[in-house]
């Protein structure tokens, strides 16, 4: 098989939660590119594997990929690609309870996707909004505002209800737990 088709067939499998086969075809992929000096087919592998690790849980696999991935996209000048490495870098990080690792990530992915890509920047405040403790309100608060405005006309629900989790948290915070609950 190609690389190209084995990335294909490990994106499939990763999809379909096949985690032993996506990765059997995430890193031929990733060694594949590699030999064939393709830097941004390596560093999209790599991210897959990545989002792979991530999702399983196994954070300190995860991060080299990441790493691998968003270095070989800036050193392309692939700033789109290198920010959406950035972003799923930078909410594993804060899944990983490592959320001041992950600020210059997501301001990358922000900063990058601002104007640009209205869900993923709202993925990027409402992330953003996980790696600050939850007594700064105000700043909380204004990530979120953000996201919302942004996701307010958006069919893509799921962002509105990650970042209305984080709201409801705020509320609790702030001694408010029927505000939370609407």
């Amino acid at each position: 098989l190609s690389a190209d088709a084995h990335n294909a067939l490990g994106a499939m499998a990763m999809f379909t939660g096949k985690g032993d086969l996506a990765l059997e075809h995430l890193s031929e992929a990733a060694q594949r590119f590699d030999a064939l000096n393709m830097p941004t087919k390596t560093a999209a592998a790599n991210a897959n594997l990545g989002i792979l690790h991530a999702y399983a849980g196994q954070f300190d696999d995860a991060l080299p990929c990441f790493e691998s991935s968003l270095s070989a996209y800036s050193s392309a000048g692939d700033s789109q690609g290198a920010a959406k490495v950035a972003l799923n870098l930078g909410r594993m990080l804060v899944d990983a309870n490592r959320a001041q690792e992950a600020v210059p990530h997501l301001e990358l992915a922000l900063e990058t996707f601002r104007g640009r890509d209205p869900i993923r920047e709202a993925q990027a405040l409402t992330n953003l909004a996980w790696t600050v403790p939850l007594s700064d309100t105000a700043q909380v608060t204004h990530y979120l505002e953000r996201a919302f405005a942004i996701l307010s006309d958006s069919p893509d629900q799921s962002q509105m209800n990650v970042a209305l989790v984080r709201l409801a948290q705020v509320a609790l915070c702030l001694g408010r737990p029927l505000e939370a609950a609407d």
